[in-house]
């Protein structure tokens, strides 16, 4: 009977914590001082929370306020990201071997890692739109390539662990420019890039690059359950199923990591409420 009292207790302590960790998603700019339209999350702590005004744009789900100030209407690209085509944004590497790496990504690593949504990239990589950036395009032929036994992937052609090299300098230069202004595609990007870097086996920078995502993934509220966005124009379901997809891979990914090297987690259970 007293265990069974202690366990109720824990439990209503561990609801009380998550409680306590629910904060605020918001695209209101008296909140995201950078106005670059992305969402943003802000504990329960934050001073600038006093900055939002009257609760007329927002909505409570849960117990956790959300801010529903969208733009006039959500656009599919970016306007910080210069219109670039796939080719020249893969280094000017022909057509058919990019498919052939893009492809490569999908069937291997995909499966298992699914920070990217492959229908909305593609679409993207066709069409222009939000889903598609240099940055993660260049990602995903690195990784791509370290499944290719090409040789012309390889900037050493007598050094297999070589393979990818040349993307992955290129999208480091590209993430530089990036995280100036960070999207749903830099928190995948950065995901990517930290997998190319293990398959390098340089585990610190995987290690550092994945941590970058994590938290780039708490800045811009992927932790929270964006359910209370659905009947509004801030974001549209596909951007909303995207976005817990982005952050239950990361999520299983830093339990698998923290288990490898024995390190503690860096995404926390109570942080979480996205469904």
């Amino acid at each position: 009977m007293n265990g069974s009292i202690r366990h109720d207790d824990a439990s209503s302590d561990m609801d009380s914590l998550a409680e306590n960790f629910k904060g605020r998603l918001a695209l209101d700019e008296s909140l995201n001082f950078d106005q670059d339209g992305e969402m943003r999350y802000f504990g329960p702590t934050s001073g600038r929370l006093q900055f939002q005004g009257s609760s007329s744009n927002r909505v409570s789900i849960d117990g956790s306020a959300f801010s529903v100030s969208p733009p006039d209407q959500v656009s599919d690209s970016y306007g910080y990201i210069d219109p670039i085509d796939p080719i020249t944004a893969g280094m000017g590497v022909p057509k058919d071997v990019q498919d052939h790496l893009i492809d490569l990504y999908f069937r291997w690593e995909q499966p298992w890692y699914a920070v990217v949504d492959e229908e909305l990239f593609r679409e993207s990589m066709n069409n222009g739109g939000r889903y598609w950036t240099p940055l993660l395009h260049n990602c995903i032929l690195a990784l791509g390539s370290r499944y290719s036994d090409r040789v012309d992937v390889r900037s050493d052609p007598d050094d297999p662990n070589t393979a990818g090299k040349s993307f992955l300098e290129e999208a480091k230069t590209q993430l530089h420019r990036e995280m100036e202004r960070p999207s749903l595609t830099t928190i995948q990007a950065l995901g990517l890039i930290g997998m190319v870097y293990i398959a390098m086996g340089a585990d610190a920078a995987g290690w550092l690059h994945h941590g970058m995502a994590n938290r780039l993934s708490l800045d811009m509220g992927l932790n929270l359950d964006p359910a209370g966005f659905e009947e509004t124009n801030a974001m549209t379901p596909r951007e909303i199923q995207l976005r817990r997809q982005i952050y239950w891979t990361l999520y299983c990914h830093d339990k698998l990591s923290s288990s490898y090297t024995g390190r503690i987690c860096s995404m926390l259970v109570v942080a979480g409420t996205v469904f």
